[in-house]
């Protein structure tokens, strides 16, 4: 009801919904992982416990018994694309299938939650316990994550290996699967000629809309399927602040990425990719279906602590406000203190940088966590 939708606030990060009365939960879908499956499916067979990974039951894996087409032999983007999109559909159709199967009296049996039920909108009138769908409103909300290298690695191989069929699909296959040992020139190719979403570049901003589009349909449809007809599940796009396990399970890929190197945040350009700056990373996420994706998709964007860019910020922000911008967050540090921080923790216990959607001590991070804000605030300290 409009009365309920105005009476909204966020979640520990920013996740919108009717406060007192939603029952809201999240779970987070790889979208690098689907194309990592359909391009190298061997990677994810038998015992094979990649970094982060967590332990695995078969009666959940939307992958078991379906091998995907051969991706060596494929003769047409459209055909890979296809493939991709049939992973993810798996994906997203087992998530929302799991979801409503959790959803009966166990979780009652296990662990209640009279005090809470008793504090929101519904269980006390209905008698039911927040566990048993007592309040209004239940949201599961499908997170999708490593929207741009996704994106950027189907860009690549479309370039590259169809459309200017520079490079043969197995070649570049080949060197991804190998980590890019001993092909760093194909690379360094492909990371400076092949468009990356984030740039305003129509090419790889219309896979990327491509993808998220494919990502609502799909929800939309298994929603439309549970038995708790009472169950929601309003997509997002975000990593929150788990890019570096996200990205820790998955090879090396197309877009040139590194073996389980941190994917980009939430719907974010990948690190290093975003040439153009601020305002074509902002240019390049509004042509995204945002409308679409309610519960949340954040751009994530680093400045330099520098005067000539904060004199920019208001017509930044202004900017992105015009152009029905959904959620904006801005870093302002001191590229060159951060790296200090790195090597003299001792001596910058006090420096706070913006992680998710909080903020935490720069020194108390994970080496690979504050490489990675390290590399955010570079990419844009040339403005």
């Amino acid at each position: 009801s409009i009365e309920h939708a105005r009476d909204y606030t966020s979640d520990g990060c920013w996740e919108i919904y009717s406060q007192g009365r939603t029952n809201f939960k999240y779970g987070m879908i790889n979208l690098v992982e689907a194309l990592d499956r359909a391009l190298f499916p061997e990677r994810w067979e038998g015992d094979v416990q990649p970094p982060f990974a967590r332990p695995y039951v078969e009666a959940f894996d939307p992958y078991a018994g379906a091998t995907p087409p051969d991706a060596y032999g494929m003769g047409s983007f459209e055909e890979l694309m296809a493939s991709f999109k049939e992973r993810l559909d798996r994906h997203i159709g087992r998530f929302i299938e799991c979801i409503d199967e959790f959803r009966d009296e166990r979780l009652y049996e296990i662990a209640p939650l009279p005090l809470i039920s008793a504090l929101m909108e519904g269980p006390i009138e209905s008698g039911k316990d927040l566990t048993l769908e007592g309040v209004t409103h239940n949201f599961h909300a499908p997170v999708f994550s490593g929207l741009s290298h996704t994106a950027d690695s189907l860009a690549a191989i479309k370039k590259l290996c169809f459309d200017e069929k520079a490079i043969p699909l197995p070649e570049m296959l080949d060197a991804v699967k190998d980590n890019w040992q001993d092909k760093e020139p194909l690379r360094q190719l492909v990371m400076t000629k092949v468009p990356a979403y984030g740039n305003d570049d129509d090419f790889p901003d219309d896979i990327a809309r491509e993808i998220v589009a494919y990502c609502v349909e799909r929800v939309r449809y298994y929603a439309d399927r549970v038995k708790n007809s009472h169950l929601k599940f309003p997509v997002a796009l975000g990593t929150f602040q788990s890019y570096v396990p996200v990205g820790g399970i998955i090879g090396a890929t197309p877009d040139g990425r590194l073996d389980h190197q941190p994917i980009s945040s939430n719907a974010s350009p990948s690190v290093g990719r975003a040439a153009n700056g601020q305002t074509a990373a902002l240019n390049s996420y509004c042509k995204l279906p945002l409308v679409d994706v309610p519960n949340g998709a954040p751009l994530d964007v680093a400045m330099d602590n520098r005067a000539s860019l904060l004199n920019q910020l208001e017509a930044y922000i202004t900017s992105f406000v015009e152009k029905r911008g959904e959620l904006l967050t801005i870093s302002i540090n001191d590229c060159e203190k951060l790296k200090a921080a790195q090597k003299e923790p001792e001596k910058y216990k006090d420096l706070k940088i913006r992680i998710g959607g909080f903020q935490g001590y720069f020194t108390d991070l994970a080496p690979e966590m504050q490489t990675y804000q390290i590399q955010k605030c570079e990419q844009y300290a040339g403005g």
